[in-house]
């Protein structure tokens, strides 16, 4: 079941703070089916700072799984949100981006 941000309307996901965990980001219905994910190009990490002195999740290893773009995260601070924004090319050459969030709690 997803769960969606009502300030941003972004799909997130929870991690706690110790998680070294993977994460699957799809990419399915941005591509045409079949077209498979050929290169992960860009993760971009926004740290939102709604705690004061937060610190940064860590992107770990990236994997592809066909249409899933699955990152490895890291870290982060109890309380903490952060925007994922993951770049991605098809083996078609199509390029499409997809947002989510992390929200970082105990």
């Amino acid at each position: 079941m997803s769960e969606y941000n009502p300030d941003t309307g972004l799909e997130y996901i929870y991690k706690q703070p110790y998680d070294d965990v993977p994460f699957d980001v799809p990419f399915s219905g941005l591509f045409n089916a079949g077209d498979d994910i050929a290169t992960i190009d860009k993760v971009i990490i926004t740290n939102y700072g709604k705690v004061a002195g937060s610190t940064d999740i860590i992107k770990g290893a990236e994997t592809i799984n066909g249409q899933i773009a699955q990152i490895w995260f890291s870290g982060g601070t109890n309380g903490e949100q952060y925007k994922i924004e993951v770049r991605a090319t098809s083996v078609s050459n199509f390029k499409r981006e997809m947002d989510v969030e992390i929200w970082v709690g105990d």
